[in-house]
């Protein structure tokens, strides 16, 4: 990658849509990609089956259950080579520490 090429990396924002869950964060992110065009990425599809499963039963994710999902989120984002929309409910301190150590800025 040249410089010129890594900078606009550098500078690409990654918008944020965080909160509760059904609170609308994939509507808002939704269109907030649209109208900006840049990449929707949607947390919840970085989810593995089992976690899924275990979430549609009422149970709750431990830490460790979480950490492939918040991996694989971070990279999808990393990858990313322009701006990009990001549906998360980021509701740990853990996971936006995790955001802002991509080095990318967060709106």
């Amino acid at each position: 990658m040249n410089g010129l090429a890594a900078r606009a990396l550098d500078d690409a924002p990654v918008i944020v849509v965080m909160g509760v869950s059904g609170c609308g964060k994939s509507t808002l992110a939704k269109w907030l990609a649209v109208h900006f065009g840049l990449t929707l990425i949607e947390a919840d599809d970085h989810h593995s089956a089992a976690n899924r499963a275990h979430m549609a039963a009422g149970l709750a994710l431990t830490d460790a259950m979480r950490e492939p999902f918040v991996r694989s989120l971070c990279r999808a984002i990393g990858s990313e080579l322009g701006g990009c929309v990001v549906a998360f409910s980021a509701l740990r301190r853990t996971h936006r520490q995790r955001l802002r150590a991509l080095g990318r800025p967060l709106l």
